[in-house]
């Protein structure tokens, strides 16, 4: 699995619930939270889709501390990479584009 980047935004796809499974119908296998497709999922059942596409990053941080009396290195405080995004609809309903 890919993170959204700047020339390849993630695309998160609406279909009918009757098309899916929950976490409380596979736990072992569908983490909490998440849903997987049935099967294929047929374009025309498509409702709807929207990219996420990046428009900001803050770089994460990393303090190196060096012990004055040994001259080992140790790792200090640090916070994680951020991105913040944009949610943009596709175009009203894409399967009207290629299932008529």
């Amino acid at each position: 699995m890919f993170a959204p980047a700047f020339r390849r935004p993630g695309v998160v796809v609406a279909i009918p619930r009757q098309l899916v499974l929950a976490h409380g119908d596979l736990p072992g296998k569908i983490p909490s939270g998440e849903y997987a497709a049935r099967g294929s999922v047929p374009a025309r059942a498509i409702v709807m889709v929207w990219y996420l596409i990046p428009i900001d990053v803050r770089w994460g941080r990393l303090e190196l501390l060096v012990d004055a009396k040994t001259g080992q290195v140790h790792e200090g405080s640090r916070s994680s990479p951020g991105v913040r995004y944009a949610v943009i609809a596709a175009q009203e309903f894409v399967g009207d584009l290629c299932c008529t």
